[in-house]
């Protein structure tokens, strides 16, 4: 007796249907009563089914490769006929005729397709441009480029990124620019994955180069100061054709060291805010 929990797309065969299919080849033999939970996933272009069966004391678990859902179907219907009846499928019955009997051929055994293993890891590219806030004096435009590596669920990667120059003007037509360069490093992981979508949570720390310029003074000077930022994102992500994905990250950083930049003769004219907000869109391509 088969106690079948199947778990796949829309575009699989049905639960009823792959039962039927069992049934069929096992026959009327006596079999054993098995529970099998089945889970039917597809990785890029690559169908997996999951079989995890009990049989009274007996447990085991079979995962199955193939090219479509129908493949993996097909061979876990096999899979699930053997742990029925062990000792070997039934054949289907002959027809009673006239002597001399006909030599009916044995049965055709299926093997199942070989498997096809998916790709582990996968190298990552790239590209996003979006807007900073509490950065720099005003909302500034950025530009981000960046490289790691991927694995289903999880990823990393290192980057850069720079802040186009803003200004903040001070009393007596004197001002400040300033400019941003950043190098940073992320660890993510996808939590929420539906077919073509992805959402993904991110942690790391980035490393803050600010310069600065003033203007309209006696003596006009630069400073150039760096620190550390830890960093934290949510990044939906929407697959656009097998290997290119659109991001929308959402990036919020906290530095951990916030100097006043001043004018001689005019006084402070700008300090970093305690948090920094980049909103950004972005293609990445994985190879």
């Amino acid at each position: 007796m088969l106690d079948l929990a199947w778990d796949a797309p829309d575009e699989c065969p049905t639960g009823a249907e792959v039962s039927a299919d069992v049934m069929h080849i096992v026959g009327s033999s006596e079999t054993r009563h098995v529970v099998v939970h089945a889970t039917v996933q597809k990785d890029g272009p690559v169908w997996t089914l999951v079989l995890d069966t009990q049989s009274g004391e007996e447990a085991g678990q079979r995962t199955l490769h193939g090219a479509t859902c129908a493949e993996v179907a097909k061979a876990g219907v096999i899979v699930m006929a053997l742990t029925l009846d062990p000792n070997g499928m039934s054949p289907p019955p002959t027809a009673v005729v006239a002597p001399p009997a006909p030599v009916v051929p044995p049965p055709p055994v299926i093997a199942p397709a070989a498997p096809v293993v998916p790709r582990a890891v996968w190298a990552t590219l790239r590209i996003e441009g979006g807007a900073a806030f509490a950065t720099l004096p005003s909302t500034a435009p950025f530009a981000a480029v960046a490289a790691g590596a991927r694995l289903a669920r999880g990823a990393a990667r290192l980057g850069v990124a720079g802040l186009l120059e803003n200004s903040e003007s001070a009393p007596a037509g004197s001002s400040g620019s300033f400019w941003l360069f950043s190098t940073f490093a992320d660890v993510c992981g996808a939590p929420i994955a539906a077919r073509r979508f992805e959402l993904w949570a991110c942690v790391g720390a980035q490393i803050d180069r600010m310069a600065a310029a003033g203007h309209g003074v006696t003596s006009p000077s630069t400073a150039v100061v760096w620190w550390l930022a830890p960093r934290v994102g949510l990044e939906p992500s929407l697959g656009l054709i097998d290997r290119l994905r659109l991001v929308l990250p959402l990036e919020v950083s906290f530095p951990l060291y916030r100097p006043t930049f001043t004018l001689d003769g005019v006084g402070p004219v700008f300090r970093p805010a305690l948090v920094f907000v980049r909103v950004s869109l972005g293609a990445e391509v994985r190879f």
